[in-house]
């Protein structure tokens, strides 16, 4: 397991001052891709939940992690804030516009050169799953209905390669990562940007 910090740098100067100091990572290239016309995206929940499966190659899903866990990882607080989510994992943060840029390289962008951005907000959270695990899955609580009141719970076990689409925001189901009971839980987690 790579080496863990527990705490921020101090704080005298402003966390953007501070992100643009931090010395990028090289990332490695997101190659090979599956062509998109191989991929298919399967509702668990339609307009909620969505699966793609084999969405990165295994070679690219061993790469990530291996590089992933060269980088200095940082312990979420175990006590959340009043009315935040708990979160207890170790992660690796950054603004890297570079990294945006090679990620987004074949995406509909907003902003033009030349032109102001515009305007945009998150509504999809993307997980990219790179190991499989026991334990560890993303689990899902709707609410209920009138027509359903006992609503099961949608389970999504991690499998390497696999994409998860889930709504955020006010339109997010309650939801939950599962213990991990063996092995490791490797995670890329983006956020889906749409104009407003």
């Amino acid at each position: 397991m790579p080496k863990k910090t527990s705490k921020q740098p101090p704080s005298s100067t402003p966390k953007s001052h501070l992100q643009q100091k931090q010395q990028q990572p090289n990332w490695p290239p997101l190659r090979p891709l599956i062509p998109s016309t191989s991929l298919t995206l399967d509702p668990l929940v339609p307009d909620q939940i969505y699966l793609i499966r084999n969405f990165f190659p295994s070679t690219l899903c061993k790469t990530y992690t291996s590089f992933l866990a060269s980088l200095p990882l940082t312990t979420t607080p175990g006590k959340p804030k009043k009315g935040d989510a708990v979160r207890v994992n170790d992660r690796f943060q950054i603004q890297d516009e570079g990294f945006a840029e090679d990620d987004d390289s074949n995406a509909i962008t907003f902003s033009s050169p030349g032109r102001p951005p515009r305007a945009a907000r998150t509504t999809w959270t993307l997980l990219i799953y790179l190991t499989s695990c026991e334990g560890g899955e993303t689990v899902f609580y709707p609410e209920a209905t009138r027509f359903n009141r006992n609503p099961e719970p949608v389970s999504v076990a991690p499998v390497p390669g696999m994409a998860l689409l889930h709504r955020h925001g006010d339109r997010c189901m309650l939801h939950e990562g599962k213990e991990v009971r063996e092995g490791e839980k490797w995670v890329l987690r983006s956020d889906l940007v749409v104009a407003r």
